[in-house]
């Protein structure tokens, strides 16, 4: 279940234990669905764990699409493949991190951290 709260507030019920209490416009048909379900797991004596972060906007197709245009028509310009334009903007500007690996370890190591996409790449 992920939704977007509006406010967030704390109360407590009789026995004194603290309640959480979220608001939101989501659909109210489809939010009832999805807490039933969410009672049933609670009911079979299973815990849930919740996590609240901040919402962010994701990035919508059309933005998308732009960027893959904007990075063809560079490529076009260098003489490059759109891909390696992406990749080097992420080389450029992207967050990254050193992580040692042992030398026996690399290759498959690097295999499956390209293997999430061609925004997740290594370089040893």
């Amino acid at each position: 279940m992920k939704i977007r709260v509006q406010s967030i507030g704390l109360q407590y019920n009789e026995f004194g234990n603290p309640q959480v209490i979220l608001t939101t416009n989501e659909n109210r048909l489809q939010l009832q669905q999805e807490v039933a379900e969410l009672k049933q797991v609670i009911a079979k004596g299973k815990e849930l764990t919740v996590e609240v972060k901040t919402y962010r906007h994701k990035r919508s197709l059309d933005s998308n699409s732009y960027l893959w245009i904007l990075c063809q028509k560079i490529a076009e310009v260098i003489r490059a493949t759109k891909e390696e334009v992406y990749k080097k903007a992420i080389r450029d500007v992207g967050q990254f991190e050193i992580v040692p690996i042992k030398n026996e370890a690399v290759e498959r190591w690097l295999e499956a951290w390209n293997s999430k996409g061609i925004g997740w790449f290594a370089e040893v």
